[in-house]
């Protein structure tokens, strides 16, 4: 397993977290997820790849950076 911190720039409220959590909770291979929303980052526990947990947060409105 694998911990990737990503960046999320427009992400910095539990409102903007909330719909990345659900799509990366339904993201196979993942594993586990901590946010700090005043650093504008999520680090997931993985095994998926780091492009599908992009994709994901994609998927949720955002663009993410890891």
């Amino acid at each position: 397993m694998r911990r990737t911190t990503f960046r999320v720039p427009d992400m910095d409220c539990p409102e903007e977290s909330r719909p990345i959590e659900r799509r990366l909770r339904a993201t196979a291979g993942v594993e586990d997820l901590a946010f700090n929303l005043v650093a504008g980052t999520v680090t997931v526990a993985h095994r998926a790849p780091v492009q599908a947990i992009v994709e994901a947060i994609r998927e949720a409105g955002f663009e993410a950076h890891p």
